[in-house]
């Protein structure tokens, strides 16, 4: 039985041989619908006709989001890259499988058969606790998940109003930092952030909002992430 695939491919004479190859008996793969952009691939995804799609990643507009929303309707993402730093990218948006744009319609179909078969990632579940802060029992500090060699994350986290979570999120960051370990201080708040203001950073920019993009894009790195933040210094005897 065949794979019902959808496939995006914005190079003419890929698309032409792939499909073509996709068409042939014991290909292992059967073409639903050749997208022509964005809107016709996410539209035939969310219609339900087929379980991947084959995908190049210089589809215009094409990002994490995008790949999520695939995701989300079942339909698992086999994406073509033009090199490595663009398979990095890919990788890193939540590509089921990442192959050369070069890569033979049996290496392809293989790729789909692959990824279809296996059991969809169940979503994760927060298993935070609560915890009384300093200044008021209206924060709470997400219980970190364990080392997995990626850092961790602490978050500091109250309903709009209660007091207490910019002092208890930046003195915890300044205590690691003095303590010699490397770390990011993000202010997440939409609404009232504040964080800035009170390490003095007077003239900040949307650091945040730069890195998020750059997350989207699957183009987030150290590098990338070292040029979005500002530098605050500590100093251990201040009082």
């Amino acid at each position: 039985m065949s794979v019902s695939i959808l496939i995006a491919v914005p190079d003419d004479a890929v698309e032409q041989r792939l499909v073509a190859a996709f068409a042939a008996p014991g290909a292992g793969v059967a073409v639903a619908r050749r997208c022509v952009d964005l809107a016709d691939l996410l539209g035939a995804a969310l219609s339900g006709v087929a379980q991947a799609v084959v995908v190049d990643g210089a589809l215009r507009r094409f990002d994490r989001e995008v790949a999520t929303r695939l995701r989300a309707a079942g339909v698992a993402v086999v994406a073509l890259a033009a090199d490595d730093d663009a398979a990095r990218r890919l990788r890193e948006m939540g590509a089921a499988a990442v192959l050369p744009r070069s890569a033979t319609a049996a290496a392809v179909a293989d790729a789909v058969v692959e990824v279809t078969a296996q059991p969809r990632p169940s979503a994760p579940t927060g298993t935070g606790r609560r915890e009384p802060g300093p200044a008021s029992d209206d924060v709470q500090v997400a219980a970190p998940q364990g080392d997995r060699g990626r850092g961790t994350v602490i978050a500091v986290w109250g309903p709009p109003g209660s007091p207490g979570r910019t002092v208890l999120a930046t003195a915890l960051a300044a205590e690691f930092a003095l303590l010699g370990l490397p770390t990011v201080l993000v202010d997440a708040d939409v609404s009232a952030a504040s964080v800035a203001q009170y390490v003095g950073l007077l003239d900040e920019v949307p650091g945040l909002a730069a890195a998020a993009r750059d997350a989207n894009r699957g183009a987030l790195d150290l590098a990338t992430l070292a040029a979005h933040a500002r530098t605050v210094p500590l100093h251990s005897g201040a009082g």
